[in-house]
């Protein structure tokens, strides 16, 4: 299986992810470097509970010029507390790249696991309330149909930057059985050559699924 690709450059964690301690164009570089070994989902968290409003608004310009680029652009988390222009402006570039296939971009938005967790929950809650779902039937396929992710591939490998050898929040329901590869390279110089280097570790790793 090939592995799908996943980066936090906020406040948590290369799906594969990794810990971008830059703004968007560093990552971007990442990305490509990415994107020339495998076809990726990358989760790219553009903002965080404390800082969402301003860094995004920075970035909408350099989603533009990657959705001309053939890039899909995906949304996950709580768009709600954007700024109506800027979540506007998101959900456009959403709809115009829906048919791109060079590569899918979800950008965590206002982004936390445990939130997100939470969130799934109360909705399945909702639903056993309003007589649409029986509670016996909820397993974690149901939760998982509730997250923010849902109807995108768990990580298979987790790449962090930096030296950190943490979650930080970032996909904890869907990286229960990620790989992980650490390297004290930051981000900003994360290039190719340690993409492949992780990529032929993970050829090495047998997957064992909890068993």
């Amino acid at each position: 299986m090939c592995p799908q690709l996943s980066e936090d450059i906020g406040e948590g964690p290369i799906q594969l992810r990794s810990k971008a301690r830059q703004e968007y164009p560093s990552s971007r570089a990442g990305g490509e470097s990415c994107q020339s070994v495998l076809t990726a989902h990358v989760a790219a968290g553009v903002v965080g509970d404390r800082d969402y409003q301003n860094r995004v608004k920075q970035r909408i310009g350099e989603l533009r010029r990657l959705a001309r680029e053939g890039v899909r652009v995906r949304l996950c988390g709580r768009t709600e507390r954007l700024p109506a222009a800027t979540r506007t402006a998101l959900e456009r570039l959403v709809v115009e790249t829906a048919g791109n296939q060079a590569l899918l971009l979800n950008l965590a938005v206002d982004y936390g696991s445990r939130r997100e967790i939470g969130d799934a929950v109360r909705a399945l809650v909702e639903e056993v309330r309003a007589g649409t779902r029986d509670a016996d039937s909820i397993d974690e396929r149901a939760l998982a149909s509730r997250l923010y992710t849902a109807g995108l591939p768990d990580p298979d490998l987790i790449v962090r930057t930096g030296g950190e050898l943490r979650l930080s929040n970032f996909l904890l329901f869907q990286s229960a059985y990620a790989e992980f590869w650490a390297t004290s390279t930051y981000w900003p110089d994360f290039d190719a050559a340690h993409f492949k280097s992780a990529l032929a570790d993970f050829a090495l790793r047998q997957r064992r699924y909890g068993t």
